[in-house]
């Protein structure tokens, strides 16, 4: 996995839109004496750091320390960045904890649950749950440690705007859950998507009975006009924002849009 490190200084300059040197672009590049050996990006206001010999500790955008430099490099990285008020760190003794932004420990992870990072167990948080994995099974945890959906998935997405698409490998079908694990659209797809990915409020999703990949809401409805499919244009500037949807016709032409706000279909140009 490709990692994104940039030095503190580097990221203080780009944040205070200074002018940063080309020498300092790169985490090879650095003075082996910097006190901080390497960074990861800001998210949810603050940025994991590295001090030399002392671990990983958080900063905020001023760079101040808001959480000292304590924490091992064992657990996968991305999971050390703050989501939805949460972050994951592994301390000296090999335990497994959940962190606050101002350092609070939330909990400590059970053994029984899996964090070998090449299968990834855990989840960073979203709508105050997180994936964990027991026995080979997903599940979800909450901000306190407690198991609030059991784990029984092949596979699960992370909770977006109340729904989860979960996968069981049994029938080889995804599904949307709520957050008490009930089923909330009572249909089943091939291939799923988080909601609101792609568009706020709604999801891809490709149905079990055809290769047509289409829009939902969370009732379930099909939103995308029958003879059209929903097609990912990742060079057009029609994949961005929340109205726009582009399509492709039966035939294969890709002239046209499907405007969420109105219901209607418009065909290029315009």
């Amino acid at each position: 996995m490709r990692k994104r490190l940039l030095s503190l200084a580097l990221a203080l300059a780009l944040c205070l839109g200074l002018t940063v040197p080309a020498a300092a672009a790169t985490i090879t590049e650095l003075d082996p004496n910097d006190k901080y050996a390497t960074m990861r990006e800001f998210s949810d206001g603050l940025a994991a750091v590295l001090y030399r010999g002392e671990g990983w500790g958080y900063i905020d955008i001023s760079g101040k320390f808001v959480i000292p430099c304590q924490y091992d490099d064992t657990i996968e990285e991305p999971l050390m960045d703050f989501s939805d008020g949460a972050a994951w760190v592994q301390n000296k003794s090999g335990e497994t904890l959940c962190l606050d932004k101002t350092g609070n420990v939330l909990f400590t992870l059970p053994e029984e649950y899996s964090t070998y990072w090449y299968i990834q167990p855990l989840g960073s948080f979203s709508d105050g749950l997180a994936q964990v994995t027991r026995e080979g099974k997903r599940g979800f945890i909450d901000k306190t440690g407690k198991e609030v959906i059991p784990c029984q998935y092949s596979s699960v997405k992370p909770f977006s705007e109340g729904l989860a698409a979960v996968y069981n490998s049994a029938d080889g079908v995804w599904t949307y859950i709520d957050k008490t694990g009930n089923t909330a659209i009572p249909f089943q797809y091939q291939k799923a998507e988080s909601f609101g990915e792609r568009y706020t409020g709604y999801t891809v999703v490709t149905p079990m009975d055809s290769e047509r990949e289409t829009l939902i809401d969370k009732t379930g409805r099909d939103v995308i006009p029958s003879g059209y499919s929903y097609y990912i244009d990742k060079d057009s500037a029609w994949e961005s924002g929340d109205r726009y949807v582009p399509l492709r016709s039966s035939d294969g032409k890709r002239d046209s849009v499907y405007d969420l706000t109105t219901g209607q279909i418009v065909k290029f140009p315009f």
